[in-house]
């Protein structure tokens, strides 16, 4: 009769093994935490960006809220309240809210201290829409912005331009069209306060029919002949799953350049291409929206036949 000899593993083999399986994990993990983290902060910025689009539908007219008053007299010190008026007379119709805060007490609006770029360097909520542009060609108000958290848990800082121009209007500068800027965190103080993750931005243009853009911009981008460029343009951004910005996205991105940047100068953003039938870049030092080979009702904007290059950057679909 033969013996059977039961086999097992030996206590180094099983060490060994879960060693393994250890180091797996901790390799493993933290990309797959990073993966759910990002998905989820996708879904609630899609869900914000349909919320948000919305209530802006719903305004009548964006334009001159908290400038003026019932006889067309210029209220005192307009500049200090005319976002929080704009807030509670008209955003407050299509969004829900639990509080709004000054210039100042932005923490109990889920605003804390500092805010980080993915670079690591960070930057604090800017006081006025003026500081927030930086450029003092766009003629930017100095009106100075309301802090407020949606019943969804969003912290949102709204920058309020009163005197911005329906989208037929006439002038040579695109920070006249811009009515309304936000910087937005997705979950408030929780981290990781970061742009590009949970932190962004969002422009609303023109005072009717506005357009509510969300730009998230990627750091695919480049430099162009703008004879020749924009299918260059375009196909690396589609050949890295994004997308070139339209005309409303590249004009979000230029108002936030020194934010998104952290430079003063609006050439950074210079040159942004705009896709469909909207072909534009922003020239001369950011501070004009040129359009070629198309022109806006009534010539708004102009044509810019001097540039020779161009810079662009890829933006994420808003579906990621």
């Amino acid at each position: 009769m033969k013996k059977r000899f039961k086999t097992a593993f030996t206590m180094a083999e099983l060490l060994i093994s879960l060693t393994i399986i250890g180091v797996v994990a901790s390799i493993m993990l933290p990309s797959l935490s990073n993966n759910v983290n990002d998905r989820t902060l996708s879904t609630r910025r899609i869900a914000m960006f349909s919320r948000l689009s919305q209530a802006m539908g719903l305004i009548d007219s964006i334009s001159d809220v908290g400038k003026r008053d019932a006889s067309g007299n210029i209220i005192s010190n307009w500049e200090d309240t005319a976002a929080m008026t704009f807030v509670i007379d008209k955003l407050s119709q299509g969004i829900k809210y639990e509080n709004t805060c000054e210039y100042g007490a932005f923490k109990s609006c889920g605003f804390s201290g500092l805010l980080s770029r993915e670079d690591g360097s960070t930057f604090t909520m800017p006081a006025t829409f003026k500081a927030l542009v930086n450029n003092n060609d766009l003629n930017a108000p100095e009106t100075k912005p309301v802090a407020f958290v949606t019943k969804n848990g969003e912290s949102i800082a709204l920058y309020y331009n009163p005197d911005c121009m329906a989208k037929t209007g006439s002038s040579n500068t695109y920070m006249n069209f811009v009515c309304v800027n936000m910087i937005y965190d997705l979950n408030g103080t929780k981290s990781p306060n970061t742009l590009g993750k949970d932190v962004g931005v969002a422009t609303v243009l023109y005072s009717s029919s506005p357009d509510f853009v969300m730009p998230v911009p990627t750091g695919v981008n480049g430099t162009v002949s703008t004879n020749s460029g924009e299918t260059e343009a375009e196909t690396t951004c589609s050949d890295n799953g994004y997308l070139l910005p339209n005309l409303e996205e590249m004009i979000s991105l230029s108002v936030n350049n020194k934010l998104l940047n952290g430079t003063s100068s609006s050439n950074s953003w210079s040159g942004l291409y705009a896709t469909s039938s909207k072909k534009a870049i922003v020239g001369d030092g950011g501070t004009t929206v040129y359009y070629w080979g198309v022109k806006t009702d009534g010539d708004a904007m102009g044509i810019n036949k001097g540039a020779k290059s161009a810079k662009y950057v890829c933006v994420r679909k808003l579906s990621e």
